[in-house]
C-alpha cells in the first residue's frame, strides 16, 4: 500500500465514517432522553413567607403527584436545617446543620417546615415519582 492510499483511507475514516458513528451515538442519547416524561424544568418549592408551624414538608408531600403529572423534573426544597429562631426560622441563619427537625433546640423540635421524618417522606415520594430534589444549602 503506498503513502497516498494510506492517506485516503485515513481521510475517509476521519471525515466520513466517524461523523456517522458520532451521529448515531448522539441520536441514541437524544432518544433515550426524550423517552423520559420528566423535563429539565425545576420548580421552587418555597417562598420567603411560607407558613410556619411545621406544615411545609407535608404540603410538598401532598403536591408531589400534581407536580409529577405536570412534567416537572425536580423540586427545589428550602434549607432544611434548624435556624437560630427555631420553628420560626427560614433556615438561612443556621444553628445546627445536623438538625433537620429532630432535636429540641432553639425553642422547638421541628424546623419551620416540619420534622425530619416529614422531610424524608416528602423526598421519598418525589423520588418514587421519578423526580429529583434539590436542596438549598446555607453554610456558615
Amino acid at each position: 500500500m503506498n503513502k497516498i492510499t494510506k492517506w485516503v483511507i485515513l481521510f475517509s475514516l476521519l471525515f466520513f465514517i466517524s461523523p456517522v458513528v458520532l451521529f448515531t451515538q448522539f441520536n441514541n442519547q437524544v432518544t433515550a432522553t426524550t423517552d423520559n416524561s420528566r423535563s429539565d424544568v425545576i420548580i421552587q418549592g418555597f417562598y420567603w413567607n411560607c407558613t410556619p408551624g411545621g406544615l411545609w414538608w407535608d404540603s410538598l408531600f401532598q403536591l408531589a403527584p400534581q407536580l409529577a403529572s405536570a412534567g416537572y423534573g425536580a423540586v427545589w426544597f428550602p434549607s432544611h436545617v434548624k435556624g437560630m429562631a427555631g420553628g420560626w426560622s427560614m433556615g438561612y441563619d443556621p444553628y445546627d446543620h445536623y438538625d433537620f427537625g429532630q432535636y429540641n433546640q432553639c425553642g422547638s423540635v421541628e424546623t419551620r417546615f416540619g420534622s425530619r421524618q416529614e422531610l424524608i417522606n416528602a423526598i421519598n415520594t418525589y423520588h418514587n415519582l421519578g423526580m429529583e430534589i434539590w436542596a438549598d444549602a446555607v453554610m456558615r
